[in-house]
């Protein structure tokens, strides 16, 4: 939506467009009617919205390194990164922008909260930015509020994130997390679900837009619609039902490891590339020719 449709018409030009509202937006839309470019849906949610409008998207879904992202040893992988061994790991690995974050923080958060009255032995692990630098949520005065202790809580070093964790390091975050709490409000994709799945690890996410078919083995959660300045809708996810699957997850995650693996499988990069990025390319190449 950000991008000129007039300046695409005159390109040769490939849009791999990520759609997190549902419908999609129509500022999204019209600009990818409007341009004539190909449109490739980086999910099957994205490819079913943009056919309700009128487009052929060609199917091509994000890829990750699944040589990279490998299942570790948990315990060697907590030791590695300085956290408690003996525990039930919950993580987010998110982006803290905007308010309210549509990544679902403050819901996470609260249901953390409940989940951790019951269970003594819970931590968390919070991959990122803590402050509102970036125009987000304090994290840490929210866990205030919700009197979670600090000893509870664990962040990635901002001095590092700012420069950029290397992949071998998030391999050993994943890989020491019994499960991934990912409650955003919409997902264009959600690269963090599949690394998670290929390290073995499962995911909770709500049930909206990219995150059913991304999360794999996992925990979906229910919500509320709540209408944007995209002019669609997102989903609000409910505190009690991610305590309820952080529930789930506290008795099932340890025996969906290799599960989550073969999930993650299919979007390994260079089956992605073979089976849907070159045919896309292939295709946008007859279609040109037909025309003409």
């Amino acid at each position: 939506w950000v991008l000129d449709a007039g300046m695409l018409s005159r390109l040769d030009a490939r849009c791999w467009a990520p759609v997190d509202h549902e419908p999609v937006p129509p500022a999204v839309g019209e600009v990818l009617l409007r341009s004539g470019c190909q449109p490739w849906a980086m999910t099957r949610h994205a490819e079913a919205a943009m056919r309700a409008i009128g487009l052929t998207p060609a199917y091509v879904p994000h890829g990750i390194d699944t040589d990279v992202f490998v299942p570790l040893d948990r315990a060697e992988s907590r030791r590695a990164l300085g956290l408690p061994e003996q525990c039930f790991l919950v993580g987010m690995v998110a982006a803290n922008k905007g308010y309210p974050a549509r990544k679902g923080f403050s819901q996470a958060i609260e249901a953390y909260a409940a989940f951790l009255a019951d269970h003594d032995d819970a931590y968390l692990y919070l991959h990122a930015e803590p402050t509102e630098m970036y125009g987000g949520v304090n994290l840490p005065t929210l866990l205030e509020a919700h009197g979670i202790p600090a000893e509870r809580v664990s962040f990635a070093d901002r001095y590092r994130a700012l420069l950029g964790i290397p992949q071998e390091v998030m391999v050993k975050v994943y890989s020491a997390l019994d499960v991934l709490l990912n409650p955003a409000f919409g997902e264009g994709f959600g690269i963090p679900i599949v690394e998670a799945a290929s390290c073995g690890t499962a995911s909770i996410v709500t049930d909206w837009t990219a995150m059913p078919e991304v999360c794999g083995p996992g925990w979906l959660v229910g919500g509320e619609r709540v209408y944007t300045q995209q002019r669609s809708f997102q989903l609000v996810p409910r505190v009690a039902a991610i305590v309820e699957a952080l529930g789930g997850a506290y008795k099932q995650a340890s025996r969906m490891r290799a599960a989550c693996r073969e999930h993650a499988l299919a979007y390994d990069a260079r089956r992605v590339l073979a089976e849907h990025m070159l045919p896309a390319l292939e295709g946008a190449k007859v279609r040109e020719a037909v025309a003409a």
